[in-house]
C-alpha cells in the first residue's frame, strides 16, 4: 500500500474562502449569477402574477356592477 503526502512549496500565502472565488476559474461565481438570474425570474413571475390577480379582480367588479345595473333597470320596467 502506498501513501502519499501532499508537499507545500516553501512559501506560500493562506488565501481565504472569499477571495478563493475570484482565483478558482469562477466556478462558484457562475453558479451563484445562475442563482441571481433564477431570483430575477422569480420575483417577474411574482409581478406578473400579481398584476394578473388584480386585473382579474377589477374584472370581476366591472362585471358585477353592469350585472348589477341591468338587474336595477329590469326592476325599473
Amino acid at each position: 500500500m502506498t501513501t502519499s503526502t501532499m508537499k507545500l512549496p516553501a512559501s506560500y500565502a493562506v488565501i481565504d474562502a472569499e477571495e478563493m472565488t475570484y482565483l478558482d476559474g469562477g466556478a462558484s461565481s457562475a453558479y451563484q449569477s445562475f442563482l441571481d438570474v433564477g431570483k430575477v425570474f422569480n420575483y417577474i413571475a411574482r409581478i406578473f402574477s400579481g398584476t394578473s390577480s388584480i386585473i382579474n379582480n377589477v374584472n370581476v367588479i366591472y362585471q358585477s356592477f353592469v350585472s348589477l345595473n341591468s338587474l336595477l333597470t329590469s326592476f325599473g320596467k
